[in-house]
């Protein structure tokens, strides 16, 4: 267990940065390109990371809930079946995460225990989001938030010409703006019942002050019948 500072991004090594995308209203945007050669090596160890926000009051730990975009989901049939869906409901939410997967696309199996072939590919993380929600009743009160990532890999036979791949970290503050939407379709539709009640009263007091056998204005139908002639 240690502090969570920059250790899920690999665009920067910064102390600075893991200080200001975890303030409190910040937002942080980081892309950057990734030499993909230097995790070949035995040497990089792959970590799986699990992330916990403490409650100061009660000192206890609650779970950080990790979205992986790119799984597959039968439930969410507005993203094709892609986890990423506009419905949270059906989400598929995971605890563990990695940032580079340098050990699965391993061939033979005793390339582990010896180190001496390279995947046929890594697997990294082109985009990773901490998204942080607003409680709407409490302005100073968030959520618990939540990693969003999605993965991609690259074949190892292209990276000799083609090393660096990118990737983007960002942490955004969002808030659910249902209710206000709600509240502001109230409104309009009130608004336009007032214009309706506003013209007709208008136009009765007009009828009543003008009435037809007043009015200057005479209009006369005419029906002419046309002439046939045989």
């Amino acid at each position: 267990m240690e502090p969570l500072t920059n250790q899920v991004t690999l665009c920067s090594q910064n102390y600075e940065d893991g200080e200001n995308y975890r303030s409190f209203g910040s937002l942080l945007v980081q892309s950057c390109a990734i030499d993909l050669t230097k995790f070949l090596s035995r040497n990089y160890t792959m970590y799986f990371y699990e992330l916990f926000l403490l409650n100061p009051k009660t000192q206890k730990l609650i779970d950080i809930p990790v979205m992986i975009d790119n799984i597959p989901n039968e439930k969410s049939l507005d993203a094709k079946f892609s986890n990423n869906g506009t419905t949270p409901e059906n989400w598929i939410l995971t605890r563990r995460f990695f940032l580079i997967d340098n050990l699965s696309a391993l061939q033979n199996l005793n390339s582990f225990i010896k180190g001496v072939e390279q995947p046929i590919a890594i697997r990294f993380p082109k985009l990773i989001k901490m998204i942080i929600l607003l409680q709407n009743s409490r302005e100073p009160k968030i959520m618990t938030p939540y990693f969003e990532i999605l993965y991609k890999a690259k074949l190892t036979s292209l990276m000799n010409n083609f090393p660096s791949v990118y990737m983007k970290f960002i942490s955004e503050y969002k808030m659910d703006i249902s209710g206000f939407k709600s509240t502001m379709l109230g409104v309009f539709m009130a608004l336009n019942v007032l214009v309706i009640v506003m013209t007709v009263t208008k136009m009765y007091i007009w009828f009543k002050l003008n009435p037809p056998d007043l009015s200057p204005v005479i209009i006369i139908f005419l029906y002419i019948k046309p002439e046939i002639n045989i």
